[in-house]
Protein backbone atom coordinates (compact mmCIF):
# COMPACT_ATOMS: atom_id res chain seq x y z
CA UNK A 1 0.00 0.00 0.00
CA UNK A 2 1.38 3.38 -0.84
CA UNK A 3 1.89 5.88 1.84
CA UNK A 4 2.55 8.62 -1.03
CA UNK A 5 -0.60 11.79 -0.33
CA UNK A 6 -3.04 11.51 -3.04
CA UNK A 7 -4.33 14.69 -4.28
CA UNK A 8 -7.30 15.43 -7.10
CA UNK A 9 -6.01 18.32 -9.62
CA UNK A 10 -8.73 20.10 -11.81
CA UNK A 11 -7.27 22.26 -14.76
CA UNK A 12 -9.68 24.80 -16.61
CA UNK A 13 -9.09 24.12 -20.07
CA UNK A 14 -7.73 27.81 -21.96
CA UNK A 15 -7.19 29.21 -18.19
CA UNK A 16 -3.89 29.67 -16.22
CA UNK A 17 -3.36 27.08 -14.01
CA UNK A 18 -1.44 27.54 -10.84
CA UNK A 19 -1.51 24.99 -7.72
CA UNK A 20 0.62 24.96 -4.50
CA UNK A 21 1.93 22.07 -2.13
CA UNK A 22 3.37 22.04 1.21
CA UNK A 23 5.82 19.24 1.29
CA UNK A 24 5.18 18.37 5.49
CA UNK A 25 7.24 15.56 7.59
CA UNK A 26 4.93 13.29 10.22
CA UNK A 27 4.82 16.55 12.80
CA UNK A 28 3.39 18.85 10.11
CA UNK A 29 6.37 20.89 9.73
CA UNK A 30 7.36 21.85 6.64
CA UNK A 31 10.41 19.79 4.45
CA UNK A 32 13.37 22.47 4.07
CA UNK A 33 13.68 21.57 -0.11
CA UNK A 34 16.44 23.94 -0.97
CA UNK A 35 18.79 22.19 -3.71
CA UNK A 36 16.01 20.17 -4.49
CA UNK A 37 14.24 19.81 -8.11
CA UNK A 38 10.89 19.19 -8.93
CA UNK A 39 9.42 17.11 -12.15
CA UNK A 40 5.69 15.86 -12.44
CA UNK A 41 4.25 13.89 -15.55
CA UNK A 42 0.61 13.85 -16.56
CA UNK A 43 -0.31 10.72 -18.64
CA UNK A 44 -3.73 9.27 -19.55
CA UNK A 45 -2.97 6.19 -17.56
CA UNK A 46 -0.33 4.82 -15.43
CA UNK A 47 1.19 2.53 -18.22
CA UNK A 48 0.57 5.66 -21.33
CA UNK A 49 3.86 5.73 -22.97
CA UNK A 50 2.86 9.47 -24.10
CA UNK A 51 3.13 12.24 -21.77
CA UNK A 52 0.12 14.96 -21.88
CA UNK A 53 2.19 17.80 -19.28
CA UNK A 54 5.44 17.66 -18.66
CA UNK A 55 6.46 19.89 -15.52
CA UNK A 56 9.60 20.71 -13.93
CA UNK A 57 11.73 22.93 -12.32
CA UNK A 58 14.15 22.79 -15.24
CA UNK A 59 11.18 24.01 -17.85
CA UNK A 60 10.28 26.93 -15.51
CA UNK A 61 6.46 25.11 -14.86
CA UNK A 62 7.55 24.49 -11.52
CA UNK A 63 9.19 26.60 -8.35
CA UNK A 64 9.89 25.80 -5.17
CA UNK A 65 10.30 27.92 -1.91
CA UNK A 66 13.13 25.97 -0.32
CA UNK A 67 12.71 26.29 3.58
CA UNK A 68 8.81 26.63 3.50
CA UNK A 69 8.45 23.18 1.98
CA UNK A 70 6.44 24.94 -0.96
CA UNK A 71 6.33 23.56 -4.46
CA UNK A 72 4.15 25.86 -7.00
CA UNK A 73 2.62 24.50 -10.45
CA UNK A 74 2.20 26.68 -13.26
CA UNK A 75 0.61 25.91 -16.69
CA UNK A 76 -0.30 28.65 -19.26
CA UNK A 77 -3.59 29.72 -20.50
CA UNK A 78 -1.96 28.51 -24.14
CA UNK A 79 -0.80 25.64 -23.11
CA UNK A 80 -4.42 24.39 -21.11
CA UNK A 81 -6.22 25.51 -24.58
CA UNK A 82 -4.89 23.16 -26.20
CA UNK A 83 -5.09 20.48 -24.00
CA UNK A 84 -8.61 17.49 -25.62
CA UNK A 85 -7.80 15.04 -22.62
CA UNK A 86 -10.55 14.70 -20.31
CA UNK A 87 -9.33 12.59 -17.39
CA UNK A 88 -5.72 11.72 -16.68
CA UNK A 89 -2.90 10.86 -13.15
CA UNK A 90 0.25 12.55 -12.32
CA UNK A 91 2.65 12.40 -9.67
CA UNK A 92 5.48 14.83 -8.34
CA UNK A 93 8.47 13.57 -8.08
CA UNK A 94 11.03 15.81 -5.74
CA UNK A 95 15.00 14.82 -6.09
CA UNK A 96 17.75 16.19 -3.45
CA UNK A 97 21.32 17.29 -4.24
CA UNK A 98 22.42 13.48 -3.12
CA UNK A 99 20.29 12.49 -5.77
CA UNK A 100 17.69 10.50 -3.80
CA UNK A 101 14.11 10.97 -5.25
CA UNK A 102 10.96 10.85 -3.59
CA UNK A 103 7.20 11.42 -4.41
CA UNK A 104 5.54 13.93 -2.81
CA UNK A 105 2.00 13.48 -4.31
CA UNK A 106 0.37 11.24 -6.33
CA UNK A 107 -3.49 11.39 -8.17
CA UNK A 108 -5.56 12.18 -10.82
CA UNK A 109 -6.62 15.23 -13.09
CA UNK A 110 -9.43 16.91 -14.95
CA UNK A 111 -9.28 18.68 -17.75
CA UNK A 112 -12.25 21.12 -17.41
CA UNK A 113 -13.86 22.14 -20.65
CA UNK A 114 -14.87 25.64 -21.31
CA UNK A 115 -17.07 27.53 -23.54
CA UNK A 116 -14.90 30.58 -23.92
CA UNK A 117 -12.44 30.48 -26.41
Amino acid sequence: MSTTPKAHLVINQGATFRHRFTWLDVKGRPIDIAGFTARMQIRESIDASAVLLDLSTANGAISLAGAAGTVQLYISETVTANQTWSKSVYDLLMTAQSGEVYRMVEGTVTLSPGPTK
